[in-house]
C-alpha cells in the first residue's frame, strides 16, 4: 500500500481555510501511514502513534460519509474498496492485532449502497477475519518459541 511522494501529492486534497488555500494528504493515504508506522516505526508504537491511528480512521469515515451525502456512490465504493484491501495488508492485520485498531471500521457501511452491503462487505469481513485469525495464529507460535528458548 505504500505510495510515492508522487502519487501521494497527485491525492492531495486543496482545501481552504481563513482566506489561505493549501493542500492535504487525502485522508486514506494518511490512514494506511499510520498504519504503516505502528507496523514499521518502533518510535510510534506508543500512546500517541496509536491515538494517530485511530483519528485517521475516524476521519476516513467522515470523509467517506461526506462522499455519500454528495451523492458520489461510485467515488465512496472506491474508497471503501481501498480499505478493504488496506486492512488486509500487514499493516492493516498488524494494527488490529497488536493495537486493536480496525481498519475496516472506517467504512461507514450503513450508509453505502444497499448491492455493497449485501453482498460486497460480507465477503470482505469474512476474508478479514480469516486474515487476522491467521496472523493472530501465527504471532501466538512466534510467542510460544520465543519463551521456549
Amino acid at each position: 500500500m505504500g505510495l510515492s511522494e508522487k502519487e501521494i501529492r497527485k491525492r492531495a486534497l486543496e482545501l481552504e481555510a481563513f482566506g489561505t488555500r493549501f493542500r492535504v494528504m487525502h485522508p486514506v493515504d494518511c490512514l494506511a501511514s499510520r498504519l504503516e508506522n505502528l507496523r514499521l516505526l518502533p518510535e510510534k508504537r506508543n500512546e500517541v502513534g496509536v491515538a494517530q491511528a485511530k483519528v485517521a480512521a475516524a476521519v476516513v469515515r467522515a470523509f467517506i460519509a461526506d462522499v455519500i451525502s454528495r451523492g458520489e456512490a461510485r467515488h465512496a465504493l472506491k474508497l471503501a474498496e481501498f480499505i478493504i484491501r488496506l486492512a488486509t495488508t500487514p499493516a492493516g492485520i498488524n494494527a488490529r492485532t497488536a493495537f486493536n485498531i480496525n481498519a475496516m471500521d472506517a467504512v461507514p457501511v450503513e450508509k453505502m449502497p444497499e448491492d455493497f452491503r449485501i453482498a460486497q462487505w460480507p465477503q470482505a469481513k469474512e476474508y478479514y477475519e480469516k486474515k487476522g485469525a491467521k496472523a493472530a495464529a501465527s504471532r501466538n507460535r512466534v510467542r510460544r518459541q520465543k519463551s521456549r528458548k
